[in-house]
């Protein structure tokens, strides 16, 4: 929560795309999806897919990325987002080994590094 406060706040910010659009519309827990909704309206910048973020999302997949982590991580490193959040520990695992060009942490990790 302390994130999204910043993001609400401007101070830090949250990347919104058609791919988490997607995914959202995906739930059938309507509790589930208010929830993440909520916390999603803190996202006041859209990324777009391009053609850059297709294909190195395409390198992720063969690189061990599921999907759509693939196409998450391709839009933010497009976007030259400075640090990608996730509590996925096989994506931050399979990330590690990667050469990217925009950190990958756990948030609660990261939290306690920049605060």
């Amino acid at each position: 929560m302390s994130i999204i406060s910043r993001c609400e706040k401007h101070e830090w910010t949250l990347l919104a795309s058609g791919i988490i659009d997607y995914e959202l519309s995906k739930l059938s827990d309507t509790d589930r999806y208010e929830q993440v909704q909520e916390l999603y309206s803190a996202a006041k910048e859209r990324v777009k897919l391009t053609e850059q973020a297709e294909t190195r999302a395409a390198n992720f997949l063969q690189n061990g990325l599921k999907p759509f982590d693939g196409l998450h991580l391709a839009l933010a490193e497009t976007a030259g987002a400075d640090i990608f959040l996730t509590t996925d520990d096989r994506f931050l695992k399979t990330a590690f080994k990667m050469n990217l060009s925009i950190k990958t942490a756990n948030p609660v990790t990261w939290l306690m590094e920049v605060l």
